[in-house]
């Protein structure tokens, strides 16, 4: 027996420490693979760096991020190569189970019929907020200032018809808009992309009084036709195209595309640009989320230099967005340098 001949016994132990000693290499190289590497999907069959997820935004001229998931540094060297970067902000429409703000008070949240109103259609459900709260507008202006002070260029309000579509009421409308207002005097230089808020029926469609607020507009789950039969979605579009026109913002496209279906993305691409809009395809197998980023069919990188806004707000005069030839939307960029 083994344990009968010292020689033997040594090596034994020798190999059990060995062995030892690999499996927890082993597990040192998976902790820092995964601290190195994001769970984020560029092409579909690979996870890829945070530097690369860097190097693949580099290549849009417009890049929509979740504000605590970009540091500092890489916020720094996006700009660097003429990437204009813009934080989401939700404004009507908050999560309920992680509060974006602290110091809400009751009289923040939208009530109907003496009730709070929840928004059941997000996972988890959102609170829906009342702009005419002057409380809580600041806490949104305060939130808008520290991302400017950070070094944004701009951001992209999220939520911002909830209010008024649960509520059909005019001064919840007038109070959005005044919210927007007062974002945009914060610092009339950065940039407001407004998500929505263009798909109801005047007197409430709330595009209809921000169009002169605003530089861009995003238009979610964008038909790829570039004709349809459905005559509610061409009245929409054409209403919108008449809009960013007259008040000289664009729109920004949306549309979620299965993995690697290049011939869909070209078809939707070609169709929105056809009416003058920037089109995006984030890549999805499923889920609607964007934490993927396509860089297929993009049109060269436009560097050169969009014109400081001037002090008038007047939309004759508002900075053009006509330089902004592409852009991307991603959540899921880690701390990473």
């Amino acid at each position: 027996m083994l344990k009968n001949r010292p020689g033997l016994k040594n090596t034994a132990v020798r190999n059990i420490i060995i062995m030892l000693a690999v499996l927890v290499m082993l597990v040192i190289i998976s902790v820092v693979k995964l601290t190195a590497f994001g769970l984020n999907r560029v092409t579909g069959d690979r996870s890829v760096s945070t530097a690369q997820q860097i190097e693949y935004l580099k290549r849009f001229d417009l890049a929509i991020v979740e504000p605590y998931t970009l540091s500092d540094i890489q916020l720094k060297k996006l700009q660097a190569a003429d990437v204009l970067v813009v934080a989401y902000v939700p404004t009507t429409s908050i999560d309920q189970q992680w509060t974006p703000f602290t110091g809400l008070r009751e009289s923040d949240y939208l009530l109907i019929n003496r009730q709070k109103v929840a928004n059941t259609n997000d996972n988890p459900p959102d609170w829906i907020m009342d702009p005419r709260s002057t409380h809580y507008r600041q806490i949104i202006t305060d939130y808008a200032k520290g991302i400017y002070a950070r070094g944004f260029d701009g951001v992209f309000l999220d939520t911002l018809a909830e209010a008024t579509d649960y509520s059909n009421n005019r001064e919840v409308l007038d109070a959005t808009v005044q919210l927007v207002r007062e974002i945009r005097n914060n610092d009339p230089a950065k940039l407001i992309v407004q998500n929505g808020g263009w798909w109801k029926n005047a007197p409430l469609n709330l595009i209809d009084y921000t169009a002169p607020l605003i530089d861009f507009l995003m238009w979610e789950h964008y038909p790829y036709e570039k004709t349809t039969g459905d005559p509610w979605i061409n009245a929409k579009r054409n209403h919108i195209v008449d809009l960013s026109e007259r008040y000289n913002f664009t729109v920004l496209t949306a549309r979620f595309i299965s993995w690697n279906d290049y011939a869909a993305v070209q078809t939707y691409y070609d169709g929105a640009r056809a009416y003058g809009f920037v089109p995006y395809a984030p890549w999805t197998s499923g889920a609607p989320i964007y934490n993927t980023v396509n860089t297929y069919y993009l049109p060269p990188r436009n560097n050169a230099q969009i014109p400081p806004l001037p002090t008038s707000l007047s939309a004759t005069v508002r900075r053009p967005a006509d330089n902004i030839k592409s852009f991307v939307i991603h959540w899921g960029i880690g701390h990473y340098n």
